[in-house]
């Protein structure tokens, strides 16, 4: 946490760059009880302020989510029927077609553009699987431009998970 004097550092800073600049708008420090007009204390006010308070909240959330949700809670965004098919698929199981279009469509588009939950990543690879296995993309680039999830770190993970599937999928 950012302590007062660090707000004032902060801003002196940001009004030696941009001279033109309230301070003000940047942080206003607290008012004690005492000194305030109405007789109630003040919080610290300002930019920086709530940017220091949105980035506490978030990280706090983030934090509060890893620990409280479990590997196999899907995404929010998937239907209640697409979610209990998901849960109840094995990952043996081949050619299981989920009917709910419009949820691999959802899924397909998040997958393009986030990277975070993790858990909900995975749920939506899982989803994505005969979507994916349908794919013609000419070449490797091609198929990971199609699938821009592949070029995160972890990618490994969802490469390992799909050819375990797909090595099953051979035998039976």
């Amino acid at each position: 946490r950012l302590k007062h004097e660090d707000y004032n550092i902060l801003t002196s800073l940001i009004i030696t760059l941009f001279p033109k600049e309230n301070s003000l708008t940047y942080y206003t420090p607290p008012t004690k009880k005492s000194c305030s007009s109405n007789g109630r204390h003040i919080r610290a006010k300002g930019k920086l302020v709530d940017k220091a308070k949105n980035l506490l909240y978030i990280s706090g959330e983030a934090k509060r989510k890893i620990n409280s949700v479990p590997e196999t809670l899907p995404f929010l965004y998937i239907s209640g029927e697409a979610k209990r098919k998901i849960n109840s698929v094995p990952e043996t199981l081949p050619f299981y077609k989920i009917d709910c279009d419009d949820d691999i469509r959802n899924a397909i588009d998040w997958l393009k553009v986030r990277r975070e939950p993790w858990n909900d990543v995975m749920i939506k690879w899982k989803l994505t699987y005969n979507y994916r296995n349908k794919d013609k993309s000419s070449t490797v680039d091609q198929f990971i431009k199609n699938w821009p999830i592949l070029e995160d770190a972890r990618a490994e993970s969802l490469v390992d998970r799909y050819h375990k599937r797909k090595s099953v999928t051979k035998f039976i």
